[in-house]
């Protein structure tokens, strides 16, 4: 299933805006198409029956039949089921208890799904990256700048030269203007996305920069913008979307870095850890 993803992920950009449409409720929805039937997706997605037929054979099934049933494999195989939905649903009379329970669920869900799904490879190429000569951007709007200054904060001991900048609209591509081809951007985004954002991320790709991402949905924008991504799921049973997926793949980018450092960048996190202690700023367990 995840090969006819990416094959929809790749053409969404070309598609024509019915087929387009069609394509995104799918993307986004993979256990629900492998649950019903054309006629009731092409309701669900608000388009035709035979527009469907034609997505199918746009990522090279014949039948829509097919195509339904690569999804159906995937999700028998996996076990989730439509769970997404379900999360949704925090009963009435259930009260307090009955919210924690759900928001438990939810933030179990998106780690196993996100965690299941990994792109190891994608992961593998990030911190490649990252570490390599040259200056990462970390870009990040709203509330997903917390995220990438948390990245900075951790990272810094071992990679003095990533950067992050203002969460500022109009200064975030102001800050990419010495951005060249040794360099590269990771933005970190979810729904709703952040323009400026996405504009910092395409300024960066125009440069010849890498482009890296972090989002939740194989529709976001920021995919076509990007060489390298990584999928987090953000499904949440109130308005607000979960951000424990988006953290946990961020500490593995960090494990990861650290795990691939020499014994210099090890040497100067050990100083670090020395100095904060000396400093009495920070307490630890104990202390």
């Amino acid at each position: 299933m995840i090969e006819i993803l990416d094959r929809l992920s790749e053409a969404l950009p070309g598609l024509p805006g019915k087929l387009a449409q069609a394509a995104r409720f799918v993307l986004d929805n993979p256990d629900r198409i492998a649950l019903i039937s054309m006629r009731q997706a092409a309701i669900e997605c608000g388009v035709t029956s035979p527009t469907m037929l034609r997505l199918s054979r746009q990522v090279g099934y014949m039948s829509y039949n097919d195509f339904r049933s690569a999804f159906q494999d995937e999700l028998l195989r996996d076990g989730f089921g439509a769970r997404a939905g379900a999360l949704r649903q925090t009963g009435a009379g259930q009260g307090q208890a009955g919210l924690v329970d759900k928001i438990a669920e939810a933030a179990i869900g998106n780690l196993e799904r996100t965690l299941h799904s990994l792109d190891q490879e994608a992961l593998s190429r990030m911190v490649d990256v990252i570490i390599d000569p040259g200056t990462t951007y970390v870009v990040a709007a709203s509330s997903a700048h917390w995220v990438a200054a948390l990245l900075q904060s951790t990272a810094r001991m071992a990679l003095p030269a990533l950067r992050v900048p203002r969460a500022d609209a109009a200064f975030m591509v102001e800050s990419l203007a010495s951005i060249g081809p040794k360099d590269s951007v990771l933005a970190i985004s979810i729904a709703p996305y952040a323009r400026s954002t996405m504009e910092a991320l395409r300024f960066a790709k125009d440069r010849g920069a890498t482009c890296m991402v972090i989002t939740d949905r194989r529709s976001s924008p920021l995919m076509a913008l990007a060489e390298i991504r990584l999928l987090a799921e953000a499904e949440s049973p109130h308005y607000y979307p979960s951000w424990v997926a988006v953290v946990a793949l961020t500490e593995l980018i960090l494990s990861t870095i650290v795990s691939r450092s020499d014994q210099a960048t090890l040497d100067k996190i050990t100083e670090m850890e020395r100095l904060r202690r000396r400093s009495g700023e920070f307490l630890t367990p104990g202390g």
